[in-house]
């Protein structure tokens, strides 16, 4: 039963989880799935992240992402800033970014950026949206 919020590790190892929460139709998640270094996950983050589509639904029809320069949590940023310093455009990196990849393979294919914090390239926050 969705009751807004969602919420899963990996029971070899509880550094690997997501969580997340839905508020009318927009879901925003954590997802760790690399956890300190010599330790390992065997639940993979799009795993993570395919579980809580299917918890969600067709409740959800919004992805929201939040990338921040945040020790462990920089890998969409990095992938973002690098695409955006080659000059793609902001849709087109988002969805190269590992978060961007699960959104559209799971049908989220719209992009809408909310925010981008810092110098062009260098961003040290993005907030994106993937929607239906």
């Amino acid at each position: 039963m969705d009751l807004g919020k969602y919420s899963a590790e990996d029971c070899s190892n509880p550094e690997c989880y997501i969580t997340a929460r839905r508020k009318g139709n927009v879901i925003t998640f954590t997802v760790v799935a690399k956890p300190k270094k010599g330790k390992t996950c065997r639940v993979k983050g799009h795993e993570f992240f395919e579980a809580m589509i299917k918890h969600f639904g067709r409740r959800a029809t919004t992805v929201r992402a939040e990338w921040l320069e945040v020790e462990g949590f920089e890998d969409n940023l990095r992938i973002y800033n690098t695409c955006i310093s080659a000059n793609k455009s902001p849709d087109t990196c988002a969805k190269s970014t590992k978060t961007g990849k699960w959104a559209t393979g799971a049908g989220f294919t719209n992009v809408k950026i909310i925010r981008e914090e810092g110098a062009k390239g260098d961003y040290h926050e993005v907030i994106v949206e993937f929607s239906k």
